[in-house]
């Protein structure tokens, strides 16, 4: 399928390849560079408790060698080539990325290619990644923030997959060996999974032939489904841990990608709480000076989502801070918003969602995981117009499903000394 741009001049081409591999071209006006990758459609949700951590361990694995380089050699194959390497993983998503010169796009993509379809899994170098793994498991650790959010994840999901850490946990890593990552490997990377798609200054039909070379070869079918989390309204889990503040994570159920709120969804928390002029920022922040930081969100997935907030206070404030979270929340809900705030919001997240879509990486991101999770890639344009259809009365109608504080499920990591744990207990009692 080829489809061309209003102006005619560049192309965006979606080709499906006989093993099921769907590759994105989008050329970018201007771009000095391209960047290309390779996006699975498995991430951590996926994983059985077994497993957890396999996708985020696999993602380490491919940097370790090939059948024909070592981890060093790989290392400087990429060096050569004077770009950027880089790979990541998420709940829904593993990701191998580069961004290199034109003229060696054919090089880089036979060397995402070669990672993917003939690293070795070594034994010996499973067990360093190991190692390496578990101080990035210690480095998250140190950080209240990242426990707050991975506390929340549970009280809102229980025990789904989805609720749990990217990294796994330490006893779940222990076990996993070779065996174990070559089996999920097989059973989870396939093509039919996965997205490669390419941004930036290239030619179109030759990048297509050098990716049908470069993962023509790659082989299987996942017959591999994955399941949708139930909601747990008003739970919580609290965490003690030394430190001079108590991290707040929380919130509900939000809208998934496909739904048709989910820019209402976006707009709500826009003028909630996603920036300095929002209605918590100026009451909780700039008015009462209880926080430095305090930030809604809406994080969409293929099937569900989250509508929360973040924040740090001291011990002291967390009462306060609560009081201030509930009043303007029902003030939301009583008085409803103007059209004045509505147009505001819009534009401010419209702003937002154009000056991050600049590009060629975030143009090619963008693309796969649309495909990946919805089947198709939403132009910039229908984005920006659904955000600005959306009016004051579906404003109000998702502040009513979200904004209830008191059926959030809440999580917080803070000192063991002090009275807070009891405001957040009070919260629940409504």
């Amino acid at each position: 399928m080829v489809s061309w741009s209003p102006e005619g001049v560049e192309m965006r081409q979606l080709t499906v390849l006989d093993n099921g591999l769907r590759v994105w071209l989008d050329p970018v006006c201007g771009a000095r560079s391209v960047a290309f990758g390779v996006w699975v459609g498995t991430g951590s949700r996926d994983e059985p408790g077994e497993y957890a951590g396999a996708c985020h361990f696999i993602e380490h694995m491919l940097f370790k060698g090939t059948i024909r380089m070592d981890a060093y050699r790989l290392a400087r194959e990429m060096d050569r080539l004077g770009g950027n390497f880089n790979a990541y993983t998420d709940k829904e998503v593993t990701c191998f990325l580069a961004r290199v010169r034109p003229e060696h796009v054919r090089q880089g993509l036979n060397l995402l290619s070669e990672m993917l379809l003939d690293s070795l899994f070594d034994p010996s170098q499973v067990e360093v990644e190991r190692r390496v793994i578990f101080e990035e498991m210690a480095m998250y650790r140190d950080s209240a923030e990242d426990l707050a959010q991975d506390a929340f994840a549970s009280a809102l999901w229980g025990d789904h997959p989805l609720a749990r850490p990217v990294l796994g946990d330490r006893n779940s890593v222990e076990r996993i060996g070779q065996e174990q990552l070559l089996e999920f490997f097989r059973e989870w990377f396939t093509p039919d999974r996965s997205v490669v798609a390419v941004a930036g200054r290239f030619d179109e039909y030759e990048v297509l032939e050098y990716i049908r070379e470069a993962f023509g070869g790659w082989k299987g079918r996942s017959e591999k489904k994955r399941s949708t989390p139930i909601s747990h309204g008003g739970l919580q889990h609290i965490l003690t841990r030394p430190g001079e503040q108590v991290h707040i994570s929380a919130g509900t159920a939000g809208p998934a990608l496909g739904d048709d709120w989910l820019y209402t969804a976006y707009v709500l928390s826009e003028m909630y709480g996603a920036g300095p002029s929002s209605r918590l920022f100026q009451r909780v922040r700039e008015n009462g000076g209880l926080v430095y930081s305090i930030v809604s969100d809406v994080t969409a997935y293929s099937d569900t989502g989250i509508f929360g907030i973040s924040l740090a206070t001291t011990p002291a404030n967390v009462k306060r801070v609560l009081d201030e979270i509930l009043s303007e929340s029902i003030r939301l809900l009583e008085e409803g918003v103007s059209q004045e705030e509505i147009e505001w919001a819009r534009e401010q997240l419209i702003s937002a969602i154009l000056l991050s879509a600049e590009g060629p990486v975030a143009v090619a991101s963008r693309a796969a995981k649309l495909l990946l999770t919805l089947g198709s890639v939403r132009s910039l344009e229908d984005v920006t117009e659904g955000i600005r259809a959306v009016g004051q009365d579906a404003v109000l109608c998702a502040a009513q499903r979200l904004l209830d504080i008191r059926n959030w499920s809440w999580a917080a990591v803070g000192p063991r000394a002090g009275s807070w744990r009891r405001a957040l207990e009070e919260l629940k009692g409504g």
